[in-house]
């Protein structure tokens, strides 16, 4: 998702349309994206795969003592640079079909529009250069929030009054990840909020259950992780630290 602190966005339709001009649904199956700055951004991500999987994908085998308690070494994941290297070049070059939450058919549903992970526009000079830095910044953001605990996704671990909230699906730490947008030259990059959207974090391997979000017509609104046993008592609201109690449109983990 985009980043108020300068973060990556990995969002952008594959074609450019003045904001009013309407999206016909995308197509079932999308062509790739292959323009030729991508060549040299494979080429130099490839040339330090060994570096990069080193010092980065698999840190967290070298953290496991920083955190202590917190986690057991022998749970920690092995990110592999592979992995990386293909889900980064299909999320670039196939991307996925995303529903546009302000444009609508004449059914009601929300119109598709594709997303990729952007790697700079091929008019740029230093497209490759643009490319590189939003994959730096964006493994930085998984480094920080997911691969440094061994984890998929993030973590919830704010307690708010001695409580642990669900709630902090939608920000952690005073902050309101759905609130978060893009500048206005990187504006056609922004992610906009689903509320319709479900989703689940994947387990994490911790005695505390993992995010999850969904409208407030299923989630009027939400409780407390328990340390120990990782369920969530949901006898009443409790809010996170910006005072939500439900989980839809936070689906940014």
């Amino acid at each position: 998702p985009p980043s108020s602190s300068g973060g990556s966005s990995v969002g952008v339709p594959a074609f450019a349309l003045p904001a009013s001009a309407p999206l016909a649904p995308a197509p079932a199956v999308l062509e790739p994206i292959r323009l030729e700055h991508h060549m040299a951004i494979w080429a130099h991500l490839n040339a330090n795969k060994i570096g990069i999987s080193n010092q980065l994908l698999r840190v967290a085998h070298r953290l496991h003592n920083i955190h202590g308690n917190n986690i057991n070494a022998d749970e920690l994941r092995n990110y592999a640079y592979y992995d990386f290297f293909h889900a980064l070049r299909s999320m670039a070059e196939e991307g996925y079909a995303a529903p546009m939450a302000d444009q609508v058919d004449a059914a009601g549903y929300p119109l598709l529009a594709r997303s990729v992970f952007y790697l700079g526009d091929p008019s740029f000079e230093d497209a490759a250069a643009v490319g590189l830095i939003n994959v730096a910044t964006f493994l930085s953001q998984a480094l920080s929030e997911s691969i440094a605990t061994g984890s998929c996704d993030e973590i919830n671990q704010e307690t708010v009054d001695g409580s642990l909230p669900i709630a902090n699906s939608c920000g952690q730490y005073g902050q309101s990840y759905q609130d978060m947008h893009c500048s206005d030259e990187e504006k056609f990059m922004e992610c906009s909020p689903y509320a319709a959207m479900e989703m689940n974090a994947n387990p994490n391997g911790r005695p505390v259950s993992p995010f999850y979000c969904g409208p407030t017509e299923k989630y009027p609104f939400t409780g407390t992780a328990d340390y120990i046993s990782g369920r969530e008592p949901v006898g009443s609201p409790v809010p996170n630290r910006n005072g939500r109690t439900d989980v839809e449109g936070c689906c940014w983990w």
